[in-house]
């Protein structure tokens, strides 16, 4: 789709995170936290992550209710979508957000079908022992080193002389040890869960083992778009969530320059005028997966849904559900989901019917 500017495009990709649930909300005049956020920054994008984290602890200072939020801010030369997911660790809170993202952008460009890169930095001592293998690597293979790389050689610069190699395609990667080989349980259980959301999403990814992330900020998953209109960067930010305050943080931002005149965003455009009448609610890994899909079927069929990409007792999204005004709420459990099932309940009179998923949709345009 040809854009004349800037500000239409974004409109169009914000227009999918509203429809999926996300609540745009003002950047604070200003960000609190940074003096308690101290870490080193090792790669243009950090000073985003940075800010995108302050943005959020800001946000969440303001006790508001919602965890899946987007900020749109302009620095006179590029526009910043900065969308969050906070206070969960599940990996289907970056599977969302990719999803989301992939949804919003192949809308807006459906030529663009570019794929995520993704990696994970594992647990802080997890990429600590394999910096340590990757630098006793490099020296072992010294005299195949070009001779820029020879002067840095030292375990400070670790991450530099990959990324480097990285760059110039340079064949001794090819026996270099990767991060999965490292990781512990625990973060192989939330790697291994991500893909395979993703994969059951179809969110196009390639794994580069050697795509990093400056760890200081970085926990698990991180990811990258670079798309001729934009740039999608993004992480798990735990460690740095940890030193703010926050309880688990996944950040993912879309930067695109400015073009065309306009630079004012309607906000306007995208709210929504119809009720929320909907809320979809999982409580299975299976069920989390099959839930954009129905979410877009029903968004497709012009039915309001929310959901919740924090994970959520049913108990606890069914008060979310009646704090957001949904008349029904739809239940996919782990049974509903091995059945291809949804258990539709009107809140109000707790009256419920099991409709099979292909039914769904027809059944609920019923109950319009």
């Amino acid at each position: 789709m040809n854009y004349k500017n800037a500000t239409d495009f974004i409109e169009d990709i914000t227009k999918i995170f509203d429809n999926y649930g996300f609540k745009q909300k003002e950047i604070p005049t200003k960000l609190l936290g940074r003096k308690d956020s101290e870490a080193k920054m090792e790669y243009p994008e950090d000073k985003f992550l940075l800010e995108s984290a302050l943005i959020a602890k800001n946000l969440c200072n303001a006790d508001y209710p919602e965890r899946q939020v987007y900020t749109i801010k302009f620095d006179g030369k590029d526009f910043y979508i900065h969308t969050f997911a906070i206070g969960t660790t599940d990996p289907y809170a970056e599977a969302a957000l990719l999803s989301v993202c992939h949804k919003a952008k192949s809308n807006a460009d459906p030529t663009n079908q570019s794929e995520f890169i993704l990696n994970t930095l594992g647990e802080k001592d997890n990429f600590k022992k394999y910096l340590d293998e990757l630098y006793y690597f490099l020296r072992k293979r010294k005299k195949y080193l070009p001779s820029p790389i020879l002067k840095i050689l030292n375990p400070d610069n670790t991450k530099k002389i990959i990324q480097k190699l990285r760059a110039q395609n340079n064949n001794i990667l090819e026996d270099a040890p990767t991060i999965l080989d490292f990781l512990n349980e625990d973060a192989k259980t939330h790697f291994y869960t991500l893909t395979d959301y993703l994969d059951k999403m179809r969110v196009p990814y390639n794994i580069d083992p050697f795509f990093f992330a400056n760890d200081n900020l970085a926990k698990h998953s991180i990811f990258n778009r670079e798309e001729a209109k934009s740039h999608i960067f993004g992480a798990r930010l735990d460690n740095l969530a940890e030193k703010l305050g926050i309880n688990s943080l996944v950040s993912l931002i879309i930067k695109i320059p400015k073009f065309g005149r306009k630079t004012k965003i309607n906000t306007e455009k995208n709210k929504r005028t119809s009720k929320n009448k909907f809320f979809l609610a999982h409580i299975s890994s299976l069920a989390k997966s099959q839930a954009l899909d129905i979410m877009d079927k029903m968004k497709k069929n012009k039915l309001a849904v929310e959901q919740s990409m924090v994970s959520m007792s049913l108990l606890e999204q069914y008060a979310l559900a009646q704090r957001m005004g949904a008349k029904y709420i739809i239940i996919i459990g782990h049974k509903e989901a091995v059945e291809q099932s949804a258990i539709v309940r009107n809140i109000d009179t707790r009256q419920e019917e099991t409709i099979p998923q292909q039914d769904l949709i027809k059944y609920l345009k019923s109950l319009k």
